[in-house]
């Protein structure tokens, strides 16, 4: 049986802020997948400032642990755009067997925005 940090995946989420010190406002972009990585997500960020026409693909994104299971990147010339690539464990044992009925009632919307917050040790 694999170890739990063998079942360690990342995730990367883009931000629009008002307020560069914190992390929080509405989410431009999010992983559809999970990564192996931290790096893997650092790099999705990185694809994803390639579409948008506000950031140069020459803009400097500087990244910050905050723990062993997050990252805060900051755009060094965009204060309005903030990225987390975070952490999570996959969940223990096999997944469950689904059914139709089940499946039904699984379904889950995505919210259009969502705030975070995490307070910027170094306000710019």
């Amino acid at each position: 049986m694999p170890s739990r940090r063998d079942r360690l995946v990342w995730a990367a989420v883009l931000f629009r802020t008002i307020r560069p010190e914190v992390v929080e406002g509405a989410i431009i972009r999010r992983s559809e997948r999970l990564h192996w990585s931290r790096q893997a997500a650092i790099g999705e960020v990185q694809e994803w400032v390639k579409d948008l026409p506000q950031i140069q693909p020459d803009d400097k994104i500087e990244w910050q642990d905050v723990e062993d299971n997050m990252s805060i990147g900051r755009f060094v010339n965009q204060h309005n755009y903030v990225a987390v690539a975070r952490a999570m464990f996959l969940p223990m044992g096999k997944p469950p067997r689904a059914t139709k009925k089940r499946q039904a009632h699984c379904q889950v919307k995505q919210p259009s925005e969502k705030s975070i917050r995490i307070d910027h040790p170094n306000p710019r």
